[in-house]
Order: C-alpha cells, then structure tokens, then sequence
C-alpha cells in the first residue's frame, strides 16, 4: 500500500472510531431522558461502542503514523523526564535531593 493510501485509510478509520465514540456517548445520554422511550438494553451497547470507537481510532492512528505524541506538549516531556530520573535514581539507590517536577 502506498504511503497516501496508508494515510488515507488511517484518517478514515480515525474519523470512523470518532464517529462510533459520539454516537455511542450521544445515546447513553439521550437514553436518559424518559421522554424519548429508548430500550433500555441498548445501553450496554452504546458503552461498548465507546470502547469499539477507541479501538478503530487507534488503529487508524497506527495505520496514518500518528501515534507518537509530539514533544511540543511541555507536560508530556517533564512527567516523561521526571519518570526517568526517578527509574535512574531507584536504580542506583541515590535519593533525589531535588523535586521532579520544577514550575
């Protein structure tokens, strides 16, 4: 598959899992109102077509090479960098004289 289609079929699967997610969340919500007389055994359905819409949302960031979260997002990089000085220093016994996490 070439690489525009690859990207092509990973939006569509994104926008696709989106889809399913505000579907499955729009009747979970609206089941709650009496008024509309929803059956109420679909609610287990539209929960897991939350799940499902997660599912297809990954795979289509998978596919598209989306999955890496960009190291613009500055809390991304100091919990990422936090969790690494607090691996080295259980590793070697030190303590951290210092807090992790510095504003």
């Amino acid at each position: 598959m070439k690489r525009k289609h690859t990207h092509v079929l990973g939006n569509t699967l994104m926008v696709l899992g989106l889809v399913v997610m505000i579907g499955g969340v729009g009747y979970s919500v609206v089941n709650q109102i009496p008024q509309f007389h929803l059956p109420q055994f679909m609610v287990h359905g539209a929960l897991g077509s939350i799940f499902i819409g997660a599912l297809l949302w990954l795979a289509g960031a998978r596919i598209s090479g989306r999955e890496k979260i960009a190291d613009r997002y500055y809390w991304v990089r100091a919990s990422s960098a936090a969790a690494i000085k607090l691996s080295i220093a259980s590793r070697s016994g030190w303590q951290l004289a210092t807090p992790m996490l510095t504003l």
